[in-house]
């Protein structure tokens, strides 16, 4: 497990991560950088990865830690915010959002080198990478349009940087979590109706409702197994997984805070 720990009295603050209940830290956080948050955490082999975004001045940058070792993959002079990690072979992949003149860009950083995914004309967000036979996909969503009044985002995935829309522009959708394998393309996501807001993925850019719209609801991560689809999100104030569109509730449905963000399935 990793993540982050706080003192009661809030002064301190660490990146961490936990093996067999033993703690251990990944970075100390200080007053500068105590908003930082863990957003990628992964074991390849003998090595451990993490990816972070702290406050650095007036902007917020992108660190990398590998077997205690840090690297800043972006520079303190614009804003960027890391969402994803994965190590595909001896290659390591960060998703993320850089600000480029004001807008947001979405990208993906390999090894360090940055790749646009989005043009700069409007904001645009990655929020989750897959790499698949050395394919690159990442999944977020893109604005229509600078003027808010007019914008509309569109959940949208890219192969290879080659984008491919999953909404139709008509309500707002965010595509948050990306899964491949041999059967297809798999986004979790999440589209508005007029009040609420729908729990949704799609399989080979095909949309499937989770939810019925009648309470807010959100999909987190989306996993594979055994060419079973599982769906991990919030279904109104109940944390939920879904596997195949059928809900399990294997959460406290007691508690209204809890809101469960990823998953993973032992084979």
């Amino acid at each position: 497990l990793a993540g982050k720990t706080t003192l009661l009295n809030g002064n301190f603050s660490t990146l961490v991560y936990w093996k067999n209940g033993s703690i251990n830290t990944i970075q100390d956080l200080n007053s500068e950088n105590a908003f930082a948050l863990l957003k990628g955490f992964t074991v390849s082999g003998n090595d451990l990865h993490a990816v972070w975004s702290e406050n650095s001045g007036r902007y917020s940058i992108i660190k990398y830690w590998k077997n205690g070792n840090v690297t800043s993959i972006t520079d303190a002079a614009h804003y960027a915010i890391a969402t994803s990690l994965v190590v595909y072979g001896n290659d390591v992949y960060i998703g993320g959002n850089e600000d480029e003149n004001g807008l947001f860009v979405a990208k993906y950083w390999k090894n360090g080198k940055a790749f646009s995914l989005s043009d700069g004309k409007t904001n645009a967000y990655a929020n989750s990478i897959f790499i698949e036979k050395g394919n690159v996909y990442v999944a977020g969503m893109v604005s229509t349009s600078q003027d808010i009044s007019k914008d509309v985002q569109l959940a949208r995935y890219w192969k290879n940087s080659i984008p491919v829309d999953l909404s139709d522009g008509s309500k707002n959708a965010w595509a948050n979590s990306i899964f491949v394998d041999e059967s297809g393309v798999y986004v979790a996501g999440t589209e508005m109706t007029t009040n609420y807001s729908v729990a949704k993925y799609w399989k080979n850019e095909v949309a499937h409702s989770l939810t019925d719209g009648t309470i807010s609801s959100s999909s987190s991560q989306i996993f594979i197994s055994n060419n079973d689809i599982y769906v991990v999100g919030r279904d109104g104030t109940s944390g939920t997984i879904w596997k195949n569109g059928t809900k399990l509730a294997p959460f406290d449905t007691n508690n209204p805070a809890l809101l469960p963000l990823c998953i993973s399935v032992i084979k």
